[in-house]
């Protein structure tokens, strides 16, 4: 498990950098259009990514944290269902 996560760890770094180093203009059409008519097109696009790098933060969060709970609680629960087969085999002999 934690193998597990040490590698997904990795990637997330990994393909954080390469959207961070890649020279990308706009994420959708909208900001797109934005960014168009602007002498200043660099700025606004770096400014535009990073905001729409912080906009994802809160959901993936968020999800991150359903998952986890969903994650422990279905390991307590198979903890839970060994532990009586345990049991019962303990009261059989």
């Amino acid at each position: 498990m934690v193998r597990r996560l040490g590698i997904s760890a990795l990637l997330g770094l990994a393909l954080g950098l390469l959207g961070e180093l890649s020279p990308l203009l706009a994420q959708c059409a909208m900001c797109r259009t934005a960014v168009a008519g602007s002498s200043r097109l660099g700025e606004i696009a770096r400014v535009l990514n990073t905001a729409i790098l912080a906009l994802l933060i809160p959901p993936v969060a968020i999800l991150g944290l359903v998952f986890w709970l969903a994650v422990t609680v279905w390991n307590r629960a198979e903890d839970d269902r060994s532990g009586e087969s345990r049991e019962i085999e303990a009261h059989e002999t």
